[in-house]
């Protein structure tokens, strides 16, 4: 639940990935299969190659377990869905070369992906348990009247064996779960599909309380996209391109599309990777002299600042 309150791109991703398998396995012609394409580029322009391409996947095993290999319907989705994503791809790499390819396509996993000192210690469980929030409720009812359903049962053991291995990893970040959650919305769709008349009462009670659980994240934990662009918005009605910045935020993409700057700084307390030379840590600020610092919380970095005005959402505006 909490994960998709905002209608982020994490949940957009999910749909994507769910339509372009849909529409292959309902496709009875070739303008179904298009629609299959259509949607699996369109994951691929959402989040990248990995979790982008990941529905192909299932539509190849599909094709296996069935023993049909269409191979033309296969080799169609494929192609449509290289014309709707490919554009942006070529676009990056003529506008910002090798530094693009790095970066997009050589290193889709933001250098997050490692398996260096793995440790099992069950954060992305706990994490998609969250997510899912109460709708467990009624895979938990469906699992209770029908036990033996080999259906249900393959679907959960599918989430089970997709997010063991994540929790293998070095690094443990919730968006690791993207290819999960199809299977946990196909999971949580047929356990409700299998209630029948006799517990409309109980979903619709599930719908209210998801409102209300959307209703109240959003007052407790706003959207930071949101928070990034009404910052981004201000920025730029109040400097012009060429302000030196540092904004204290990891989440940074839809500032600088809003803010208009040439170029952003940001800062987080250890600072960044080794391939994130824009991202620096809390100890490096003293180096900005002569940049604009945006925080929530001045006091984080221990130096007397000057603080020049405010911003929406609390934020400050500082000078070393």
């Amino acid at each position: 639940v909490e994960r998709f309150s905002h209608g982020n791109l994490d949940a957009l991703v999910t749909l994507f990935s769910i339509l372009s398998f849909y529409f292959y396995i309902a496709s009875k012609s070739n303008k179904s299969r298009v629609l299959s394409g259509i949607f699996l580029g369109s994951t691929v322009l959402t989040k990248g190659i990995v979790f982008g391409f990941y529905p192909l996947i299932w539509i190849l095993i599909y094709e296996y377990l069935l023993g049909k290999r269409r191979v033309k319907s296969v080799v169609l989705v494929v192609l449509v869905s290289l014309t709707v994503s490919l554009w942006w791809y070529i676009y990056g790499i003529l506008k910002f070369g090798k530094e693009f390819i790095s970066s997009f396509i050589l290193d889709p996993f933001a250098g997050n992906l490692s398996w260096k000192n793995p440790k099992v210690d069950f954060t992305l469980f706990k994490v998609l348990i969250r997510d899912v929030g109460f709708w467990l409720a009624p895979v938990a009812l469906c699992l209770f009247k029908n036990f033996k359903n080999k259906l249900l049962w393959f679907l959960m053991l599918s989430v089970l064996v997709l997010s063991f291995p994540l929790n293998l990893l070095a690094d443990k970040l919730g968006w690791f779960l993207l290819p999960v959650y199809p299977f946990v919305s196909l999971v949580i769709g047929y356990s409700i599909l299998n209630f029948g008349k006799k517990y409309i009462f109980l979903l619709l009670l599930l719908i209210i309380l998801q409102f209300n659980h959307v209703k109240r994240i959003e007052l407790e934990l706003p959207d930071r996209s949101l928070i990034g662009a009404k910052l981004g918005m201000f920025t730029k009605m109040n400097f012009n391109p060429e302000t030196k910045l540092v904004l204290d935020s990891p989440d940074f993409p839809s500032f600088i599309y809003y803010s208009g700057l040439d170029e952003v700084t940001v800062t987080i307390q250890n600072g960044g990777k080794a391939n994130e030379w824009w991202i620096v840590s809390h100890d490096d600020i003293s180096e900005f002299k002569d940049y604009i610092i945006i925080t929530k919380d001045p006091q984080k970095f221990n130096k007397d600042m000057q603080t020049i005005t405010t911003a929406p959402y609390g934020y400050k505006l500082l000078k070393l």
